[in-house]
C-alpha cells in the first residue's frame, strides 16, 4: 500500500467525517516504508564501511608485506578515514532516530529524517567516496605509468562524472519525491489532529 492508497482510504471512509481515517492502515504503511528506508540506509552504510576497510587492507598489502609501492599508503589512509566517517555518521544517525517516539507522527518524522539523511549522504557521495578514489588514482598513476599517457587523466575525470550521474538521478527520481510524499502525509495528519 503506497501513500496514494492511504489517500483513497482517507477520502472514502464510509459513515465517517472527512477527517477520520483507518489509522491502522496508515500505521502499517508508514511502518513498512519506515523499515524499508531503515534497511536501505543501514545496508548502504555497512556496505560502504566494509568496502572502504577492505580497500584499505588491499592497498596496504604491498607496502607492508612486500615493502614496495609505498604510493598506495595515502590512498589506504583516505579509505580508512572514509570508513571512520561513515561509522561515525551511522552512530549519530541511530542516536538521532532513537529520539522519535513510536506514535504515527513519530514514525513519520523518523522516516522523513531518514530520507533527508539518505539524500544528504547520497548527495555527498562524490565527496566522501569518489573523491578519495580519484585522489588515489592521481597519486598512483604517475607511479604505475612511467610515461604518463595523456588519455589517463581525462578517463579518470570521466569515470568520476559517470559515477555521479546515477547518484543524482536516484535523488531526483526516488528519494526527493518519497520525502515530499511523506511530508505531505505528515501535514495532513497534523491538520486532522487539530480538527
Amino acid at each position: 500500500m503506497n501513500l496514494d492508497d492511504i489517500q483513497v482510504i482517507w477520502d472514502s471512509q464510509n459513515d465517517r467525517t472527512m477527517y477520520q481515517f483507518d489509522e491502522q492502515a496508515v500505521v502499517s504503511t508508514v511502518q513498512r516504508r519506515g523499515s524499508a528506508i531503515t534497511s536501505y540506509v543501514s545496508c548502504f552504510e555497512i556496505a560502504m564501511f566494509w568496502i572502504m576497510l577492505a580497500m584499505a587492507v588491499m592497498l596496504l598489502m604491498e607496502p607492508v608485506v612486500d615493502r614496495k609501492e609505498y604510493y598506495q599508503i595515502p590512498h589506504a589512509v583516505m579509505s580508512v578515514a572514509v570508513a571512520i566517517y561513515i561509522g561515525n555518521r551511522r552512530r549519530l544517525r541511530k542516536k538521532m532516530e532513537s529520539q522519535y517516539d513510536d506514535s504515527l507522527l513519530g514514525m513519520l518524522d523518523r522516516s522523513i529524517y531518514q530520507l533527508g539523511y539518505q539524500i544528504e549522504l547520497t548527495r555527498a557521495f562524490p565527496w566522501w567516496f569518489l573523491l578519495p578514489m580519484f585522489l588515489g588514482a592521481l597519486i598512483s598513476f604517475p607511479f604505475v605509468y612511467d610515461s604518463k599517457p595523456i588519455w589517463v587523466w581525462p578517463m579518470v575525470g570521466f569515470g568520476l562524472l559517470i559515477a555521479y550521474v546515477p547518484v543524482r538521478r536516484q535523488i531526483q527520481n526516488n528519494l526527493e519525491p518519497n520525502k515530499v510524499e511523506l511530508e505531505s502525509l505528515r501535514t495532513k495528519l497534523s491538520q486532522a489532529k487539530e480538527h
